[in-house]
């Protein structure tokens, strides 16, 4: 899991150790400012990632600032990067004049990338997962309606994203699992005697 952990988040933040020289720094700058956080809108907030000059030339004109596009603080990535935490106060304090959905709409429509941010219960509305049967209700044999998830990753030829089997109950598989490490039925009965719940 540290593995895992670190490798992902090093993909950006490795830096100059990328080429072999830490000690020149580590950490995404655009990532590390105090203002890299979803933007509070009139009603909630919302994600946007402006990463390439098209797609900050395109926020730029949905946030009513085009000429921010040949301002020299903000003209190129590199720029941008250096300057990264006066662009998002910028970028803050536009968001807060317009309601989500009008943002989601307007950023949509210069085609600038952007999320919604929601709450746990607005998981359960979301029209995407809602869309891709995300949740599924299912039935189990002795408790009753369960909710899951489906696998999250779906393939073609494998899509393995339907709801195979319940949570087993207490000791359903033991009788099985043991046969198959060679235990004989008498062997397993004997095991059953001693306090282990041992179902067929």
């Amino acid at each position: 899991m540290l593995e895992t952990m670190l490798a992902f988040n090093l993909a950006d933040h490795l830096w100059y150790g990328v080429l072999a020289e830490p000690e020149k720094g580590l950490g995404y700058p655009r990532m590390l400012t105090r203002h890299r956080r979803p933007f509070p809108t009139k009603d909630g907030q919302i994600c946007i990632l402006a990463t390439t000059d098209a797609q900050s030339r395109h926020l730029f004109e949905a946030i009513d600032c085009p000429e921010f596009a040949d301002d020299e603080r903000f003209s190129t990535l590199a720029q941008r990067t250096a300057n990264i935490g006066e662009l998002y106060e910028i970028v803050i304090e536009r968001m807060r004049r317009r309601t989500t959905a009008e943002w989601r709409e307007r950023l949509d429509a210069f085609d600038v990338p952007n999320g919604v941010v929601t709450d746990l219960e607005g998981l359960f509305a979301d029209p995407y997962l809602a869309n891709t049967g995300f949740f599924e209700r299912v039935e189990h044999p002795t408790e009753g309606r369960m909710l899951t998830t489906a696998v999250p990753v779906m393939f073609s030829g494998s899509p393995g994203a339907s709801f195979r089997l319940p949570p087993p109950r207490l000791g359903e598989h033991t009788r099985s699992v043991l046969r198959e490490l060679g235990y004989s039925d008498t062997e397993i009965d004997e095991i059953g005697c001693q306090g282990s719940a041992i179902r067929d």
